[in-house]
């Protein structure tokens, strides 16, 4: 079973654990757990804060060891992203000699729809017997499945994703959340900070890319 710590760096879900007064192990009940949760958010139902990581898809499709960029509305507000985005996207694949999975959720905005990349549906992923393209796009990958591509990443970028920074930390990985400075501070408080945690502020969009390859050349 795997669980997502959330909220003030875990401490609310730590905190939910502690209150049953029993030691943690990995057949600790996500149905106990909820119910201690249910304390603190009266709305959530038993499948919010858990999954159970064996009934996730796996794919053979030779995917590991790749890069992963989750675009989103966030991305918006990085200069120069609708003109730029496609080049920086390139020269990182490049550079790093890594294949780049781009994911993305009912994105429309123009920025998106500018890259001239090759998009899969995930339902339509189990066709694919093996995915070659050194950059490809995996569209509308079900919250639960994206776990899989999280874990097998080497490093995983997104502009603060909740979900997507939550889980890499969690699992270990490269991390690099692309934020505002102005709201380092917010943001704080509710990730963990490890070595793995690495922040690229907004500018540019090439600027921001340069940086991620700087990150990657710490390793």
């Amino acid at each position: 079973m795997f669980y997502i710590p959330v909220h003030t760096r875990g401490r609310l879900l730590q905190g939910a654990i502690d209150d049953l007064n029993e030691p943690v192990s990995d057949e600790f009940s996500p149905f106990l757990i909820c119910i201690q949760l249910k304390k603190y958010y009266k709305n959530i139902d038993n499948n919010i804060y858990y999954f159970d990581e064996k009934k996730i898809l796996n794919y053979n499709n030779n995917l590991k060891n790749y890069i992963l960029i989750h675009l989103d509305e966030k991305f918006i507000d990085i200069q120069n992203i609708e003109k730029d985005l496609m080049s920086s996207i390139k020269n990182l694949s490049k550079k790093t000699n890594k294949k780049i999975i781009i994911t993305a959720f009912n994105n429309d905005y123009k920025y998106y729809k500018n890259l001239n990349i090759k998009k899969i549906n995930f339902h339509d992923l189990s066709n694919e017997k093996e995915i070659n393209d050194k950059i490809i796009i995996i569209e509308n990958i079900p919250i639960v499945n994206f776990f899989y591509f999280i874990k097998n990443s080497y490093m995983n970028i997104s502009c603060h994703s909740g979900f997507l920074i939550h889980t890499s930390l969690l699992l270990g990985k490269i991390s690099v959340d692309i934020i505002n400075k102005k709201d380092e501070i917010w943001l704080n408080t509710w990730t963990p900070i490890t070595k793995n945690y690495k922040k690229v502020y907004k500018s540019n969009t090439k600027k921001v890319f340069n940086s991620i390859h700087k990150i990657l050349n710490e390793k």
